[in-house]
């Protein structure tokens, strides 16, 4: 019984290193491709662009995210993203 639990374990091993290594060869092809790797992002460039003019008309975070349609934590990422990409800019 031990021996053949120890060569299933040993090809569950095998099997689990070669699914990675397939997955890891896709992942590299779709960035040499140029093509996002993950979760889609909640806004686009015009929603973010949308929600900073918002912001910057004094608009509330909640309300900002009612009308966009996303959480207030998407809408707090965003605006820091934007002031950290803004601080960086000559």
């Amino acid at each position: 019984m031990t021996a053949s639990a120890n060569w299933c374990r040993g090809q569950t091993r095998i099997a689990t290193f070669l699914v990675g290594n397939r997955r890891s060869a896709a992942r590299e092809a779709r960035r040499a491709r140029g093509q996002h790797i993950g979760r889609p992002m909640a806004l686009d460039e015009k929603k973010a662009a949308l929600a900073q003019r918002m912001n910057a008309s004094g608009e509330s975070a909640s309300t900002i995210a009612a009308t966009l349609e996303v959480s207030r934590a998407t809408v707090y990422r965003v605006l820091a993203q934007e002031a950290d990409s803004s601080d960086t800019s000559p």
